[in-house]
């Protein structure tokens, strides 16, 4: 079972594909000696830190109160202009410019005015947005004081702003709120499951978890047949085939198929999805570990954190400190930094004291 989760793993390491700011001139530097590079970037960058994770090749930094993009290379290809500034998806970002919010595209140009209060990330080209009401009750972003609704990659408005809360678009459909209502819409913006759900989550391998007006959470398919009876006081979307539910009594997870078979045993303080057939738990202990779809260890639990593999590297904390492991468990990068994200693109962002940036899979400083 080993060997075949370590070729699924080694088969998702991507290629590091970016394209620079047309806009913006820089000095023509070797991009084959990181070394090189981050001599000269800790020189010339030493104003600038790092934000977000590499998401579409770019990730956002911030320097003087502004927020911008670098490259992979650590090049700013998108200069820090933006009051705030999020991460990529679908090539696309949402940027706050005088609180409004719009959309750049990855050349830093502008493909959605900043006219609204809020833009959530791009799904499935759509993306939900809202304009605050001031004629209704409440303040808070995700408040019922917010219309909203969808645009498309162009900004063009597709589904009209009327709904109190809308979730990104997965496998077709969308969990919007009228009232106090969760339902689902698909692409059209016709409403497919009448709203009735006290909360919604996004399809997943077929599935929605949704909460029931008696407090407890199940699972439908889009015909809004129940499919997972509402028992549980939580429930994860379905990865792998495979949710992670909750009972507030054991204070457990366990693992349900889909069909609603308990297929790994209560016995996690916590869990986190499957991801390659890979899970990571939390014992009661607080040890971290790593289960297989059959719930065997394929790590066993003695860090005192663990995420799964991106791109062929984990990050372990052992202690007090975070590395990175490869699939033997082998610390290619040692346990020494304060902080540590998953690889995104062959690049993660960590910490080490003061010093906040980003480092190549042989643990060289990228940027700054």
């Amino acid at each position: 079972m080993k060997v075949f989760v370590v070729i699924l793993i080694t088969c998702t390491i991507s290629i590091v594909s970016c394209r620079p700011d047309k806009n913006h001139k820089f000095s023509d530097t070797s991009h084959n000696d990181a070394n090189n590079k981050t001599t000269n970037l800790t020189t010339q960058m030493q104003d600038y830190r790092a934000y977000g994770d590499f998401r579409d090749g770019l990730a956002h930094i911030r320097s003087e109160g502004k927020s911008g993009y670098i490259n992979t290379y650590g090049d700013v290809v998108i200069k820090p202009t933006f009051d705030i500034a999020y991460d990529f998806s679908e090539n696309l970002a949402v940027v706050e410019i005088n609180y409004k919010e719009g959309v750049i595209d990855k050349n830093g140009e502008l493909v959605v005015e900043p006219i609204y209060n809020t833009i959530k990330s791009f799904s499935e080209q759509k993306a939900a947005v809202a304009i605050y009401d001031k004629n209704k009750n409440g303040g808070y972003r995700y408040s019922s004081s917010y219309n909203w609704g969808y645009i498309d990659t162009e900004g063009e408005i597709i589904i009209d702003l009327n709904y109190t809360n809308a979730f990104p678009f997965s496998e077709g459909l969308a969990a919007v709120r009228i009232e106090d209502k969760y339902g689902y819409i698909n692409e059209l913006g016709n409403m497919v499951i009448e709203p009735q759900y006290e909360q919604a989550s996004k399809f997943s391998n077929g599935l929605a978890p949704v909460l029931f007006n008696n407090g407890k959470w199940g699972a439908i398919n889009k015909d809004n047949e129940i499919i997972i009876e509402p028992k549980y006081d939580r429930l994860n979307e379905f990865k792998d085939g495979i949710a992670f539910c909750y009972d507030k009594n054991t204070q457990k997870y366990g693992g349900l198929d889909l069909n609603g078979n308990i297929v790994i045993s209560p016995n996690y303080a916590w869990a986190f999805d499957f991801k390659n057939g890979l899970a990571v738990v939390v014992l009661p202990n607080h040890m971290y570990g790593m289960i297989d779809k059959t719930g065997d260890w394929f790590i066993e639990p003695k860090y005192q954190f663990l995420s799964n593999f991106s791109e062929a590297l984990a990050v372990a904390k052992l202690g007090g400190k975070y590395g990175y492991i490869d699939i033997n468990e082998s610390f290619v990068i040692s346990p020494k930094y304060d902080t540590a994200n998953d690889f995104s693109h062959e690049r993660a962002k960590v910490s080490l004291g003061n010093i906040k940036g980003y480092i190549d899979k042989k643990g060289r400083w990228i940027f700054p």
